[in-house]
């Protein structure tokens, strides 16, 4: 349990500024899990491949995505946001 103060952005990412709720800590501490959920909207599910030898730069931005190699270079995307259909 937390105790949320504020939520920032900088470089592309949200931030959750928060206290912990036992007091265990002086300082708060800033919690990063999902950067591309900041919509309102149902949740949607999306899939895509991707063909590429690097897919940190995908994680990066969708760190919740699960990924599942198809073959050299080509992978399958399957990821979860919020927002407009």
């Amino acid at each position: 349990m937390i105790k949320p103060v504020a939520i920032i952005f900088s470089e592309y990412y949200f931030y959750l500024i928060a206290y912990s709720s036992e007091g265990e800590y002086d300082d708060p501490t800033i919690f990063r899990k999902r950067i591309q959920f900041m919509y309102q909207g149902k949740l949607t599910k999306v899939k895509f491949e991707y063909y590429g030898m690097s897919i940190e730069h995908i994680l990066d931005r969708l760190p919740t995505a699960k990924i599942k190699q198809i073959a050299d270079n080509k992978y399958l995307f399957k990821q979860k946001f919020m927002g407009k259909e």
